[in-house]
């Protein structure tokens, strides 16, 4: 697995940074979501707290597990992460 590089894992780690997830259905069709809550626990897992049950971006991840994440940090430096959902966690 790619490790992301530590500048990376810092600004997914900024509380004040902005993120936003994209993902894809099975047509294709792509859904973009701000997500505050992401954040890296490491160089190779992000987690998140999820979305209403039932919502798009929620749907898309069961279906394709495909996923990008951009983060932008004041002055707006950016970075964009690609992967794949591996699965939920309740705790």
């Amino acid at each position: 697995m790619a490790k992301l590089p530590e500048e990376v894992v810092a600004a997914l780690q900024d509380p004040n940074a902005i993120k936003m997830m994209a993902t894809v259905d099975k047509e294709k069709q792509v859904n973009i979501a701000p997500i505050g809550s992401m954040t890296a626990l490491d160089e190779e897992t992000l987690a998140f707290a999820c979305c209403f049950a039932g919502s798009k971006t929620q749907q898309n991840l069961n279906a394709t597990r495909k996923v990008a994440v951009t983060v932008f940090q004041p002055p707006m430096e950016g970075f964009q992460v690609k992967g794949n959902f591996t699965g939920w966690q309740k705790s």
